[in-house]
C-alpha cells in the first residue's frame, strides 16, 4: 500500500485559516477591489446555507463534534450519510459568502485561495486518521459517500 505524501501539521492549516479570515473581513481596508454589485443574494445564500450545513453537522456528530482523537463509532447518518466532511464544506461556502458579501477580489481570492484548500488538507488529514482507525469499514463508507458535495465530489 502506498502512502499519499506528507500533509502540513494542524498549527499551519490553523495559522493559514487566520490568515484567510482576516484578508475576508479586512479586504477592503486594505484595498478595495469591487468585483461587481449585486452580490447580495448569493452570498447571502451561501452563508444561510453555510450555517445550515454546520448547525446539522454539529447535531449530528453529537459530543464526538468537540472530542480529540478519533470517534468511538463513524457517523454514516444525517449529512453525513451524503458527505463525508459536510462540517468542512459548511466553512468553505460561508467564507466564500462572506468575501462574496464584502465584494473584494481579495476577499473572494482568499476564500478560494486560503480557506478552500486549507478546509480541503484538514478533510484529507482526517480521512487518513478515520482509514487507520476504522479500516475497512471507512472504505465501505468512503466508496459509497461524496468526500464533500454529493454527486459532485
Amino acid at each position: 500500500m502506498t502512502h499519499p505524501p506528507s500533509l502540513p501539521g494542524s498549527g499551519m492549516l490553523t495559522a493559514s485559516s487566520a490568515v484567510g479570515i482576516l484578508l475576508i473581513f479586512f479586504a477592503n481596508t486594505l484595498l478595495p477591489l469591487p468585483i461587481v454589485t449585486q452580490m447580495g443574494r448569493w452570498s447571502e445564500f451561501l452563508v444561510v446555507l453555510a450555517v445550515v450545513l454546520m448547525i446539522w453537522s454539529i447535531l449530528t456528530l453529537g459530543r464526538m463534534m468537540f472530542t480529540a482523537g478519533p470517534p468511538a463509532h463513524l457517523v454514516t447518518h444525517g449529512l453525513y450519510r451524503y458527505s463525508r466532511h459536510p462540517f468542512y464544506l459548511s466553512l468553505i461556502l460561508g467564507f466564500t459568502g462572506l468575501a462574496l458579501a464584502s465584494n473584494n477580489w481579495i476577499a473572494l481570492g482568499a476564500a478560494l485561495m486560503i480557506i478552500m484548500p486549507v478546509q480541503i488538507l484538514r478533510a484529507l488529514r482526517e480521512e487518513r486518521q478515520m482509514a487507520a482507525h476504522f479500516g475497512e469499514e471507512w472504505d465501505f463508507y468512503k466508496a459509497r459517500t461524496a468526500f464533500m458535495i454529493p454527486g459532485l465530489w
